[in-house]
């Protein structure tokens, strides 16, 4: 018996040494600035529908416009 409450004892050690690493190794990896995210679009620019080209366009600033807020 007194091995199980040894091993039941460890546990909480456990979580707390695993939780203390994770928050060591986020912090650890987080960058002090922000950097730009580059999106691409692509779109028709030419033959049949290259004519909606700018509505495209307009489709994703509006769409991003609202992600962004």
């Amino acid at each position: 018996m007194s091995v199980r409450r040894r091993k039941w004892k460890l546990v909480p050690l456990v979580t707390l040494v695993a939780t203390a690493s994770a928050v060591v190794a986020m912090s650890a990896s987080a960058r002090p600035t922000a950097s730009a995210i580059k999106i691409a679009v692509l779109s028709d620019c030419q033959g049949e529908f290259g004519s909606f080209d700018n509505q495209d366009m307009a489709g994703v600033v509006t769409a991003m416009a609202q992600y962004a807020g």
